[in-house]
């Protein structure tokens, strides 16, 4: 028995958000288009990577040193923009099962059969998030990986600004998920 059903006619907080987080994975396992969208910011990222740095020789004379370490640089400035821009792409996965939810008039059923608002956001939320975390452990991966200085030597702030704009994107694409209606 999985844990969707397992908790299914009970009504305390925790069955109500462990429901909640199952029903998110469940949606989530069902629809190859957000498997594809959650790593997406990750291959936006690597794609462009790989064409800048296959722009460049890669031999080790002093000039092409000079010209590596720009490139690095050049790599490092724009690495945040082209990591936004994806994410900017997959936010819309978040937005989808608020909108279906609504759409479908399955949320006004789960609050019928005794679904509470917080549980129900808190457990959306939260699956949200650990999805979240899937593209931010492979930038961490890149990052540690590549030799990006600016970033490498900054891995714990840079995984906390990460963990942070998670909280705000998901959160701000919720809000903005009031706005729509299919």
């Amino acid at each position: 028995m999985s844990t969707y059903q397992m908790t299914e006619g009970t009504s305390s907080f925790f069955s109500q958000y462990k429901a909640m987080l199952a029903r998110r994975f469940i949606v989530f396992k069902r629809e190859p288009r957000q498997w594809f969208l959650t790593v997406s910011p990750f291959i936006n990222v690597l794609t462009t990577f790989l064409i800048l740095y296959s722009l460049f020789d890669m031999s080790q004379s002093e000039h092409k040193k000079l010209e590596m370490k720009v490139m690095n640089y050049i790599v490092a400035l724009m690495f945040p923009y082209i990591m936004n821009a994806g994410y900017a792409t997959t936010s819309g996965i978040y937005m989808l099962m608020p909108i279906e939810e609504r759409m479908k008039k399955t949320k006004h059923i789960l609050k019928l059969s005794g679904m509470k608002t917080v549980p129900y956001w808190l457990g959306l939320f939260t699956a949200d998030y650990m999805l979240f975390l899937i593209p931010t452990i492979m930038f961490t991966l890149l990052v540690a990986l590549s030799g990006l200085q600016i970033f490498g030597d900054n891995l714990a702030e840079f995984v906390g600004g990460l963990l942070g704009f998670g909280f705000a994107i998901i959160a701000v694409t919720y809000l903005l998920a009031s706005f729509f209606d299919n």
